[in-house]
């Protein structure tokens, strides 16, 4: 027997419970594009992974994960919102940006951070203990001293002020009185105002 309204097909019994409503998923192996106007993420098991350009081992090239893991391919994912490259990641965690060396296959070991404090202030951690700007303008050598390559400027002005004159110089060629002193040194105690 056939059913024209209902294409062929022979209707449901007239006790059946109503249909419920479709739930939208995705089936595993699906290559087509998918448009979510949400994605949960539920708990610290809970991440994204994004391959490229299949997915496997090596080809992690950004996640979103509660916690540090390893995927099934073995690749080593960061907690937070991360990227990878072939030697170095980044991972964005609570405001502050956290960087890593290491592998994909081996694992990461952080290196450095940078975070703003309450107050407003860049807060730069290197785990060498320096920080350098580029290109190669030391500016902390991790012992607490300062090393600059090039002009320093505060307030405005390149000035250093006039040395005083607690320490004594050795080592000079030229007048130190009279003229221009052009290779030498100076003993611990002389200093430039800035």
């Amino acid at each position: 027997m056939t059913y024209p309204g209902l294409g062929g097909q022979q209707p449901p019994p007239q006790n059946a419970s109503p249909a419920a409503q479709l739930v939208p998923g995705v089936q595993p192996g699906t290559t087509g594009q998918v448009v979510a106007s949400r994605v949960i993420i539920i708990g610290s098991g809970g991440e994204l992974l994004v391959y490229s350009p299949t997915q496997g081992a090596g080809n992690l090239i950004a996640s979103i994960a509660g916690t540090t893991g390893t995927d099934p391919f073995g690749n080593n994912f960061l907690s937070g919102t991360a990227s990878y490259g072939s030697a170095f990641a980044a991972s964005l965690l609570g405001g502050a940006v956290q960087y890593y060396t290491g592998s994909l296959a081996g694992g990461w070991t952080a290196t450095a951070i940078i975070e703003a404090d309450s107050l407003g202030n860049l807060l730069i951690a290197a785990g060498a203990g320096r920080v350098v700007e580029t290109p190669n303008n030391v500016l902390d050598d991790g012992s607490g001293n300062a090393s600059i390559l090039g002009t320093l400027s505060v307030g405005g002005s390149t000035s250093t002020g006039n040395p005083s004159t607690t320490g004594f110089v050795v080592t000079t060629s030229g007048n130190f009185n009279g003229g221009t002193l052009t290779s030498h040194n100076h003993s611990y105690g002389h200093t430039h105002p800035l």
